[in-house]
């Protein structure tokens, strides 16, 4: 049976490397892939969410990860390993949202992934730095093997 995949990416790219994930996703889109921009509101989730059986989530990570790689995180995995506090419900991180999201939502159906990539900067600015495209390219590859393997 074939799973329907969706990517989403997080992040803004008039800030640098926090681009990363919206570049990946526009290289994605390129190739056929379902793969939606959620900003910076992990909520938007919800907004884009049509019943897919894998959500893939793309988000550039400064600081955790060197600048360059990446990491990959799976269902449980996501909150065990990428958390951090809320402060409030403005400051609300993609965790925290996912959370919320699986116990009220049929997004907690999904299998989801986190392809988190290393970058080196987040700054008003807009382009990749060498690192953030490097984990870029690490990204897309770990997306399709993802889509790959979520395919048999």
């Amino acid at each position: 049976m074939k799973r329907r995949v969706l990517v989403v990416s997080l992040g803004n790219p008039l800030m640098s490397d926090d681009g990363a994930g919206y570049v990946a996703v526009e290289h994605l889109k390129e190739r056929g892939v379902r793969a939606e921009h959620l900003g910076t509101d992990p909520l938007m989730l919800h907004s884009v969410y049509q019943g897919e059986n894998v959500i893939i989530i793309l988000d550039a990570a400064h600081g955790g990860i060197n600048p360059g790689e990446i990491m990959i995180l799976k269902d449980d995995e996501i909150f065990s390993r990428a958390s951090a506090p809320i402060t409030d419900a403005h400051h609300m991180g993609v965790v925290d949202a996912l959370r919320i999201m699986r116990s009220i939502s049929e997004v907690g159906r999904a299998s989801v992934y986190m392809v988190l990539m290393g970058v080196e900067r987040v700054e008003e600015g807009e382009g990749l730095s060498r690192s953030a495209r490097t984990a870029v390219e690490k990204a897309l590859k770990a997306v399709e093997r993802i889509i790959g393997e979520t395919e048999t």
